[in-house]
């Protein structure tokens, strides 16, 4: 089966710390893999190697079948192609809404101002904000914010799109309607990689769970099977159940 992106054998240390211990874990096309796990367990270090914004201590990573060089163009070509969305937005405060999705298709992509701007209005009514166009992020909502997020990584026309924990710092009334524009993309055939903790999207939206801990995949199974059979690890078991109860 074909690949959109693949790491093979990650690891990635801070000083003497092993974040990742050997991480390896192809996304196909369309797929909404969904990473759960303890805080601390990798997740985020995880994403972010895989589109470089982490440079792995070892380890490879693919994307459409090519190995990429680290050090090399490539690694630019790959950010292109692999958009991320943070946990806490990354927005450029001193720029309004429009300017925000804007930026990297004229600076990165070469678009014109005129062919971006006209592109983030259809993306700003995609995501129920056009009316926030000349908005500075400063005056929007945590769930305003995040959905210009995801407006700004869609403008860069991704393979797939990383989510880091993308409702962990939104209050919960904001919450639903970031995770709506996700079931929407993921709906289109996008392919994403979630960071998550919502059970509810992962049950609902994911075709594939994996469960890091220490740095390792300790599980990786069908949401249908995660969900429905049951983790097959009690490690899994005990997370899954604390999670639900909470």
């Amino acid at each position: 089966m074909d690949t959109v992106i693949e790491a093979r054998n990650i690891t990635k240390r801070f000083g003497s710390h092993e974040v990742l211990k050997g991480i390896s874990l192809a996304i196909h096309p369309k797929e909404i893999v969904v990473l759960m796990g303890p805080s601390g367990g990798g997740k985020t270090t995880f994403l972010r190697t895989l589109n470089l914004l982490e440079e792995p201590t070892s380890g490879e990573i693919y994307f459409r079948g090519k190995k990429i060089d680290i050090k090399g163009h490539e690694a630019n070509e790959l950010r292109k192609k692999v958009g991320m969305v943070f946990q806490l937005f990354n927005l450029f405060n001193h720029l309004d809404v429009l300017h925000n999705i804007t930026i990297g298709p004229v600076k990165v992509l070469g678009k014109s101002q005129e062919e971006a701007e006209a592109e983030a209005m259809e993306l700003l009514k995609r995501v129920g904000l056009a009316e926030k166009a000349k908005a500075m992020p400063s005056s929007l909502s945590g769930g305003q914010k995040q959905r210009v997020a995801i407006a700004r990584a869609l403008a860069m026309h991704p393979d797939v799109i990383l989510f880091d924990e993308p409702t962990s710092a939104l209050d919960p009334e904001y919450t639903k309607e970031v995770l709506d524009v996700m079931k929407e993309l993921a709906e289109e055939g996008m392919t994403m990689v979630v960071a998550t903790h919502e059970m509810g999207f992962a049950r609902e939206v994911a075709t594939r769970i994996v469960f890091l801990e220490a740095g390792l995949i300790v599980e990786e199974s069908s949401a249908h099977d995660f969900f429905e059979v049951g983790p097959k690890t009690e490690r899994a078991r005990q997370f899954l159940s604390k999670i639900l109860r909470a």
